[in-house]
């Protein structure tokens, strides 16, 4: 159970990518009408998902990073080495 708490976030954007997913591939083999209003909720959903994965969040989550080495002398980050001499 830790396990699907901890990756909660993801598991949800998943699963509203794979319902896109289904409800394209509906439409598009079944000959199915699509409304207009479902395609714009998915759009944004889909936006919504992927604006959060691959865009500010991911900046953000470098700058808490980034901060967080701040106080430690000669830390190490994943986007480089910061050595911090203390005074």
């Amino acid at each position: 159970m830790k396990w699907a708490a901890d990756n909660l976030k993801g598991l949800m954007a998943i699963f509203v990518l794979a319902c896109s997913f289904g409800y394209f591939f509906v439409i598009t083999f079944f000959e199915k009408k699509a409304d207009p209003q479902v395609i714009i909720a998915i759009v944004s959903a889909n936006s919504t998902v992927l604006g959060y994965y691959f865009g500010s969040s991911q900046g953000s989550n470098k700058k808490d990073e980034l901060l967080a080495t701040m106080n430690t002398p000669n830390a190490t980050t994943t986007t480089g080495d910061i050595n911090l001499e203390s005074k």
